[in-house]
């Protein structure tokens, strides 16, 4: 037993100033005991008998944690003692105050004062009540604080008439603006007022997204590089012909890639879409494809096809070409016939003149519906060119929100004062924020694009695919 008084009297004395661990050791063993001594505030329990070495595990176990919370206590203690609202900063460690990083000389007073207002931004304190924490007295003249708050404007406005941190609350008392609001507004109005927008606006941003979709689709069909695409297969599909003679190729696939590689990728991007006939010029059938029907393209009338062309090649390898089935046959005829009115050009700059122009031969092509869709969006991808009004108005009007608060930051009468936001330069909080909205765009951008629940499908994550699929009846986004 201790002498005077118990252990856990001991411990509720102790408690009262210090916070250092204690362990209590004691004899009685019982669960209520334990439970008592650790709630009247012991950090550890142990019972009797005990070996030393258990003993020597726990105070060294105890020291360990109350070190450790001791320096981050420190560290967070070190950063507390230097205060920021805006441009304006003190230093406690050094006693010393800046305001747009020049130093400021003040008096004991006007420091002390400055000090209890920068501890308690947009906290108003009575002139009693600065005397009273100042002075450590009963307040009994308080025209001093008159005095001495007008000297420390002089030193930290720019104008001390018009006071951006130290004001008066007219009958009340005198507080430092604080300016860390002023930020999070900012950064509100920024965000919210973008989504306000582009939600407000969002069936207008919509039907005008998916029309711009529809005209780049049909706009898609006629496109120079996609029209070539059936050119370009007809030679290579001529060039990999069994000779009647030697019983091989004329060209095996790899020597037509080291010829014409763009070619060769085009075709292998088509192939898996494309139906295709063979004839030669007495009309028999030298070959077929069942890449989509299963029984290849039989007949002429391109019932099944959404999509038919006619290539036809003379004995001098002269190219005649004939849109028979398509919903922009007229457009797309004459598109080819510019282009093959410039046809050789393009085959000397592709080919070098390695491949060998069909003569004798007409390819019959057709394509299904579903098959154009896959074709256009895998190769040509157009929903890319589709525009994503919704994020440009984000865009947009983050920009103007950002504008204004630069201006807001820089001016000396509107004003954040320090040009800093949540103790930062504001124009790293701004680069930030942005950053980070940009980044979230591939995570958030779905909002925009939904008719009915989020997108789903592996071929649907964005906004362009999704006004694809709305455009082009894709059962990814059913």
């Amino acid at each position: 037993m201790m002498p005077r008084m118990d252990g856990i009297s001991m411990v509720v004395k102790l408690r009262e100033k210090y916070d250092f661990p204690v362990i209590m050791l004691s004899a009685k063993s019982e669960e209520v005991d334990k439970i008592m001594g650790l709630n009247i505030g012991a950090d550890d329990y142990v019972t009797k008998p005990f070996t030393p070495m258990e003993l020597l595990a726990r105070v060294n176990s105890q020291l360990r944690r109350y070190c450790r919370f001791m320096e981050k206590l420190g560290d967070k203690e070190e950063n507390s003692r230097i205060h920021t609202i805006g441009g304006l900063e003190i230093n406690e460690d050094n006693v010393e105050v800046t305001v747009d990083g020049e130093p400021v000389k003040m008096t004991p007073i006007e420091y002390k004062i400055l000090l209890l207002l920068m501890k308690n931004p947009g906290r108003v304190f009575s002139a009693e009540e600065i005397y009273e924490r100042v002075w450590n007295e009963r307040a009994v003249n308080t025209d001093t604080i008159m005095v001495h708050v007008r000297n420390i404007r002089e030193k930290i406005e720019v104008n001390p008439r018009e006071p951006k941190y130290l004001k008066v609350v007219w009958g009340v008392g005198y507080k430092i603006e604080n300016r860390r609001k002023l930020g999070l507004f900012l950064a509100a109005v920024t965000i919210l007022g973008a989504a306000f927008f582009m939600i407000y606006n969002y069936h207008t941003i919509y039907r005008k997204a998916v029309s711009e979709a529809q005209k780049t689709y049909t706009t898609s069909l006629s496109d120079r590089e996609y029209l070539e695409s059936f050119l370009e297969f007809s030679y290579v599909l001529y060039n990999q012909e069994i000779s009647s003679k030697t019983g091989e190729a004329k060209m095996s696939q790899e020597e037509i890639h080291d010829a014409a590689e763009v070619w060769m990728e085009d075709y292998e991007a088509l192939y898996p879409y494309l139906d295709y006939r063979i004839e030669d010029g007495s009309g028999a059938v030298l070959g077929r494809s069942t890449a989509n029907t299963g029984k290849g393209l039989a007949d002429d009338s391109f019932k099944e096809y959404a999509f038919g062309m006619v290539l036809t090649y003379d004995e001098h390898g002269d190219l005649d070409v004939k849109v028979v089935k398509s919903s922009e046959k007229t457009t797309q005829s004459i598109a080819l016939r510019k282009i093959i009115d410039n046809w050789s050009e393009t085959v000397e700059d592709a080919a070098g003149g390695e491949l060998k122009t069909p003569k004798n031969r007409t390819y019959i092509y057709g394509m299904k519906k579903n098959g154009i869709e896959q074709y256009l969006n895998q190769w040509y991808w157009f929903g890319d060119e589709a525009p994503n009004d919704a994020w440009y108005m984000m865009l947009a009007c983050m920009a103007a929100v950002g504008v204004a608060a630069w201006i807001l930051a820089q001016s000396d009468t509107l004003g954040i004062g320090g040009r800093k936001l949540f103790q930062q330069p504001f124009e790293i909080v701004f680069i930030v924020a942005v950053t980070g909205l940009g980044l979230l765009d591939n995570k958030l951008n779905w909002i925009v694009t939904r008719t009915k629940g989020r997108p789903r499908g592996d071929g649907c994550r964005n906004l362009d695919c999704s006004i694809c699929c709305h455009i082009l009846g894709s059962k990814l986004c059913q």
